[in-house]
């Protein structure tokens, strides 16, 4: 099993090698619609990443001092 992962990475690896060593020309282009494709993709990950960061500075928040604010409310209610 494990030489057959050495195998594959062993001739992903040359492959990615060949490439390297012998490029060809394409003769491609990027259209506008591609381009604004790469666009909204990048947007889109970007704004996803900017959330997930914002939830977990959340959460860390929550857990250093959401117990405090708790806490007094909980005391709060019991005062009355």
């Amino acid at each position: 099993m494990i030489l057959q992962v050495m195998a594959i990475i062993f001739f992903g690896f040359m492959f990615f090698i060949g490439t390297l060593i012998c490029p060809s020309s394409a003769y491609a282009y990027i259209d506008p619609a591609t381009g604004s494709l790469l666009l909204q993709g990048l947007t889109a990950a970007i704004i996803s990443a900017l959330l997930y960061l914002r939830t977990i500075r959340e959460k860390i928040k929550d857990l250093f001092f959401g117990g405090k604010k708790q806490k007094l409310e909980d005391q709060s209610e019991n005062m009355e």
